[in-house]
């Protein structure tokens, strides 16, 4: 399916005339005094927290600026009154379109993907529901990190669609975690204004959601690390100092459990819980006019409830730890305050030895970045030098490595035999490659010449005579298997070629190429079924490959074996002049 004409025009259209008014949009920033000084504040607090990126720096302050003005009715009819006998009829028609129908920030998942670079969108916050044009979206798509997660895009209407303006931020974080970043920066705009109102008043929101730990979630024997709290107006319990560290200073407190009694064994048999409470973060906070009770995983929070005699009426608050971590250490004013959320800046271990967290995104990150270049990771020696207990970093690996594990294709039983060996499988960070364009010097030597154009035509007949001379051999050979596959088109033409020329000196079943694509770039299962996924790439194959000579094959293919991709191909002697896997 293609987007409809109407929609691309539409699309196009604004595209344009936001490129024309752009100019227009920085003198209206430039003239405006109070505008101006609201940009220049949060260039400066963006500075201070990330001094070392000015791409990104002015990245966002680009959006903000646009989104001072796009959101806003009356900058944009003032835009429009300044330069009423400069602006040609249709730039005025789309200032008016926009004075009527303004931006606004949007905090969105994909329910699903319409066709190439058009998606149905639901906004988290209000429940709505848009079409959205978004190449850039298409574009996160590709990449395992940014694939279906959760985006915020400053959105435009252009009576058809929605338009994305600037960067598209893409996070892990959920809605409940942009919930508590919002209330937390401004709980009053947030409720009266929502997220357009709260990010315009304090953009610097927006860094939060962007900075994240990298690689997955912190995971402790299986349970993955988060802060899950209620607020209850009243609690009556005694807290013993034997078990309990006390910090009472007056009209609030703050209650850690550090061992637990007997009585707590009572109250919550299991005792497998009990052995290990070192990163339970099992908390009270009393606060003036209500308590906080807050653990920093599901069991454990339960299991405070218990001995604390609550019922469990309401759903708890559950945040990405990660976000906690990073407010608390800018300052920010938590639920909690003045008691930190970790007591007096850290978590004790049960060799009671301070936990640093900096340390500890450290070494996901050093880990993440040795598995996605394939190289080794040491993980005692990095464990030791940044001061982490050797256990606990050994348990949170394991626990990311089954949680990577778990998002691979899982290859049916029925077709394990069908897997191939003696081919260089990428690393992670190596597979982006495969998304570039076939004549890319990183993955191939091609000759792509005259001689080689005229040489298929040949071999083909002549069948695509004509677009051999408009596009060249290679470049119509992408534009084939993305108009089969939209923009992972590339990725598999790419790889089918990597496996086939690295095993050219046999006969490889299509239906085992098609089985290692899926293997390596797991994110087409979102896409396609596989056996869908294998008969579309064996016709695609046998169509441009086999009845070409670029590959060569044993007999003539039956239609249910070209279906199920049961028959084999080879390298051709012409197809491997003209091109050669790099490593």
């Amino acid at each position: 399916m293609e987007i409809p004409a109407a929609i691309k025009k539409a699309c196009d259209v604004v595209s344009s005339h936001y490129g024309a008014l752009e100019e227009y949009f920085d003198d209206y920033i430039m003239d405006n005094e109070s505008t101006l000084k609201l940009v220049k504040s949060f260039i400066d607090s963006l500075i201070e927290l990330v001094s070392d990126a000015e791409a990104y720096v002015e990245a966002l302050a680009t959006q903000y600026a646009d989104a001072l003005i796009l959101t806003n009715p009356k900058a944009i009819s003032r835009i429009r009154s300044a330069n009423v006998d400069t602006l040609s009829s249709e730039l005025l028609d789309t200032l008016t379109a926009w004075e009527e129908n303004p931006g606004f920030f949007c905090f969105f998942t994909i329910q699903e993907r319409i066709c190439k670079d058009f998606f149905a969108i639901e906004d988290c916050i209000t429940g709505n529901t848009y079409k959205l044009y978004s190449p850039s979206l298409q574009d996160l798509q590709e990449k395992h990190e940014s694939r279906n997660v959760h985006y915020l895009a400053l959105m435009m209407n252009n009576g058809e669609c929605l338009q994305a303006s600037g960067t598209l931020h893409y996070t892990h974080y959920s809605s409940s975690d942009i919930d508590f970043l919002c209330n937390t920066f401004d709980a009053t705009t947030f409720s009266s204004s929502g997220l357009t109102g709260l990010l315009l008043r304090h953009p610097t929101a927006m860094y939060y959601l962007d900075l994240q730990i990298p690689g997955n979630e912190l995971v402790h024997n299986g349970h993955i690390l988060a802060v899950f709290y209620i607020s209850v107006p009243r609690l009556s319990y005694t807290f013993d100092p034997d078990y309990w560290t006390i910090d009472n200073r007056g009209k609030v407190a703050s209650y850690g459990l550090e061992r637990s009694s007997d009585a707590m064994h009572s109250a919550y048999p299991d005792e497998t819980f009990w052995n290990d409470i070192a990163m339970a973060g099992m908390r009270v906070f009393k606060m003036e006019k209500h308590w906080i009770v807050l653990a920093l995983y599901g069991q454990a929070f339960e299991a405070l409830l218990t001995i604390l005699g609550l019922s469990r009426d309401t759903e708890p608050v559950s945040v990405a730890l990660s976000l906690v971590l990073h407010l608390q250490k800018h300052a920010k004013r938590l639920p909690w305050t003045p008691f930190f959320l970790l007591p007096e800046e850290g978590m004790h271990q049960e060799s009671n030895q301070e936990m640093d967290m900096t340390a500890l995104y450290t070494f996901f990150g050093n880990y993440s970045d040795a598995y996605n270049n394939g190289k080794p990771f040491d993980l005692v020696s990095e464990a030791r030098k940044l001061g982490i207990d050797e256990d606990l970093a050994k348990d949170l690996i394991e626990q990311m490595q089954k949680k990577r594990e778990s998002r691979d294709y899982q290859v049916p039983e029925a077709e394990v035999k069908y897997r191939l060996e003696g081919w260089p499988v990428p690393s992670p960070a190596e597979r982006d490659v495969f998304d570039d364009g076939i004549l890319s010097p990183e993955l191939f030597l091609t000759l792509d010449s005259d001689e080689t154009d005229d040489a298929f035509n040949v071999l083909s007949g002549n069948q695509w005579k004509e677009e051999i001379e408009e596009m060249g051999l290679f470049f119509f050979l992408q534009d084939a298997f993305s108009e089969e596959f939209y923009d992972d088109g590339v990725t598999i033409l790419n790889t089918f070629l990597w496996i086939l020329l690295h095993l050219s000196e046999q006969k490889v079943l299509v239906r085992s190429i098609a089985l290692e694509i899926f293997c390596l770039f797991p994110f087409l299962n979102d896409f396609y079924e596989f056996e869908d996924f294998v008969e579309r790439f064996s016709e695609k194959v046998y169509k441009l490959f086999c009845r070409t000579s670029l590959c060569t094959i044993t007999h003539r293919v039956k239609r249910e074996e070209r279906k199920r991709g049961l028959y084999t191909v080879q390298a051709s002697s012409f197809l491997k002049s003209i091109i050669s896997p790099i490593g």
